[in-house]
């Protein structure tokens, strides 16, 4: 088929024919490649929740949440950003909820995670702590 793997990967036949995928890698390139994209795929995820929380739709929410925690923590550890930023939206989520001992449980996660990683004084972590300084301590 036009859409798989082509036996050149060159710029110049990506460039005649945009299908042309490039070659796939092995290695460790291919481990960071694969860590990038489950990394962009639960960015998705976690935003697209975002927006069905928005519309009302929690249930569907709440699941791509926990989609986007699970991809994040596989790709990028427990220890990340990216996997406290989805804490913390969980914990929105079930705040809003009423799902308080779920909220303060994640909410405080995602502070620890933000202030071991990217210090006290970061955005994220002055907003995190905004709402879970109470639960970390």
């Amino acid at each position: 088929s036009s859409l798989s793997s082509s036996s050149s990967s060159s710029p110049a036949a990506a460039k005649a024919n945009p299908a042309v995928r490039r070659r796939p890698s092995f290695g460790a390139s291919a481990a960071a490649d694969a860590a990038m994209a489950w990394t962009e795929l639960a960015d998705v995820l976690d935003e697209l929740a975002t927006l069905l929380v928005e519309a009302g739709r929690v249930a569907e929410a709440e699941r791509l949440h926990q989609e986007a925690l699970e991809l994040f923590t596989a790709a990028n550890g427990r220890n990340h950003p990216y996997t406290a930023t989805v804490l913390h939206h969980l914990a929105l989520l079930h705040d809003e909820c009423g799902r308080f001992e779920d909220a303060r449980r994640e909410g405080a996660a995602a502070l620890a995670i933000f202030r071991a990683t990217l210090g006290g004084e970061h955005p994220h972590t002055l907003t995190a702590a905004e709402f879970w300084a109470d639960d970390a301590e």
